[in-house]
């Protein structure tokens, strides 16, 4: 014999008082003989059908359930009956970021089941699987979460957030991705949590939750930038989904020391190399204060003997030249207009490739991969085009801050391919974005991270990571001599392809000394 709560729906003990789960009496509730659950093949809803039993989760049943041509389906048993909820599919708050459909139906008799689909291969992948997110994409992800959670709350679910349970698609919207962590609310255990949320000392579970998802996610300069109360769990939802995207980071009164290593290699394969690096740095005093800058560039050319050459070189000329222009050095400058003027210069830079093809037809095929980044003070800005790569080396630890255009990066996003995969994969060099590009720099987008005394940042062409695993480049990332330990590493490894590498030293890093 057992007692099952009223309120949450747990299985306790014939004896029991209290419930195990969420504290309600049991004083008057009888006992009854334990359930078993649904047999494989029963039919449920009138469309779906028991294909295996998952288990218990707070005491309800849990199945997954296949429709004919709809797929697999995991359901969880609600308390109480389906009229009970009063409330249909459509209703369900904030489908849009649910990346599975949602039904209610009657599973047994006095018993009502929540119907979600179960996860297809080609789900977007986890914060888990991603980098860091900067300050505005973790401010964004805040935000939008905090809304779902509410809307959620209001329609009577809950969601269980880690980093391996929601994901960002490409444009930066945020999807729940795992259907077994949306769990139905009893009545009481709903009114509750609505009349404590937006309260600041009584905010509840999902609000931690939040907090730790963000803590899981974000690069370090990020999480700084977050307001007192959000990471501890104590502000408020409705406080977190107004949040403002642009928030003021603690930023140190000087620029922090800086060591540039810059190197770019033949490799032990190729005739000639077509790799091309750009490196500048100045500062400029102002009010008794130090302000710097610096541009940094790594560009692998294709197209052909001279093409990759003549690419490469001109995309770092032009880009100078465009960037130049669009932050002139005499005037002050507002850095919310760097990002803007990053991919306008390298738009131009584009542009001035595709003229030079049309003079000269024997370079029509010629092309350049790109990694870039602009340094205002203490804080990077970055991008990329094709599989040219930024990456952040911090303690042991290395993150690729950039996304490859290349065929492999697709595959792997759609679930087709493993990480591990990408690196043998005989299509792994076929770039999908390359300059130049009609309306390139609506395909790009700009991160930004904060510099700290224990940052190092790398620019590489993907003659150095194609030979090199991630962890041995955040090994030799932090060598005195990186450029050199690196290069020489990626030649020991086969050296296939031209290799190039910018290593960016600041802070404590910079002081230590490093070799060029």
């Amino acid at each position: 014999m057992v007692k099952r709560c009223p309120e949450c729906g747990e299985v306790n003990a014939a004896d029991g008082k209290f419930c195990a789960n969420c504290g309600g009496s049991l004083q008057a509730v009888p006992a009854e003989d334990g359930r078993a659950p649904l047999a494989v093949g029963e039919v449920v809803g009138a469309s779906y059908t028991v294909t295996s039993y998952l288990g218990e989760r707070g005491g309800r049943f849990q199945y997954v359930l296949a429709r004919p041509g709809n797929g697999s389906y995991v359901a969880e048993e609600l308390s109480g009956t389906l009229s009970d909820w009063e409330r249909a599919p459509s209703e369900v708050p904030d489908r849009q970021a649910l990346s599975f459909p949602v039904d209610i139906v009657e599973c047994a008799p006095r018993q009502s089941c929540l119907v979600v689909r179960e996860l297809s291969a080609q789900q977007q992948l986890p914060l888990a699987q991603g980098p860091p997110l900067d300050a505005t994409a973790l401010r964004r992800l805040a935000r939008s979460l905090a809304q779902i959670l509410l809307d959620l709350a209001q329609g009577g679910f809950h969601y269980q957030l880690t980093p391996d349970t929601v994901a960002l698609t490409p444009g930066g919207e945020v999807r729940l991705i795992d259907p077994r962590q949306l769990s139905p609310l009893s009545p009481s255990r709903h009114s509750s949590l609505l009349s404590r949320l937006g309260r600041r000392q009584e905010e509840p579970k999902v609000a931690q939750e939040l907090a730790a998802l963000l803590a899981a996610t974000g690069q370090e300069p990020a999480l700084a930038s977050l307001p007192p109360g959000l990471l501890s769990g104590e502000l408020p939802l409705e406080e977190i989904s107004t949040l403002p995207l642009e928030a003021p980071s603690p930023r140190p009164s000087a620029p922090l020391p800086l060591v540039v290593q810059a190197l770019t290699h033949q490799g032990r394969v190729r005739s000639q190399n077509q790799d091309a690096l750009l490196v500048v740095t100045w500062s400029a005093w102002e009010e008794s204060k130090e302000h710097r800058r610096g541009l940094f560039a790594v560009a692998d050319g294709m197209g052909g003997h001279r093409g990759g050459e003549v690419a490469s070189s001109l995309l770092i000329r032009h880009l100078a030249d465009a960037l130049g222009q669009q932050l002139p050095l005499g005037n002050r400058l507002e850095e919310a207009a760097v990002p803007q003027a990053l991919l306008a210069s390298i738009e131009s830079a584009s542009a001035a490739i595709r003229e030079e093809a049309k003079t000269h037809p024997e370079l029509s095929d010629m092309g350049s991969t790109l990694a870039v980044a602009y340094l205002v003070d203490n804080r990077l800005y970055y991008t990329n085009v094709g599989d040219a790569r930024v990456y952040l080396l911090r303690g042991t630890s290395g993150q690729v801050l950039t996304k490859d255009h290349s065929l492999v990066q697709g595959l792997l996003e759609a679930g087709q391919i493993t990480s591990q995969e990408m690196r043998t994969h005989p299509q792994r060099n076929i770039v999908t974005l390359a300059v130049p590009h009609p309306d390139l720099a609506a395909q790009l987008e700009v991160g930004v991270l904060e510099l700290s005394p224990e940052h190092r940042v790398m620019l590489c062409s993907d003659g150095l990571w194609d030979m090199l695993s991630d962890e041995r480049i955040a090994e030799l990332g932090r060598a005195p001599h990186a450029a050199q330990a690196l290069i020489d590493a990626a030649n020991a490894a086969g050296g296939e392809d031209n290799i190039t590498v910018i290593v960016l030293a600041s802070g404590r890093e910079a002081e230590a000394g490093v070799g060029g």
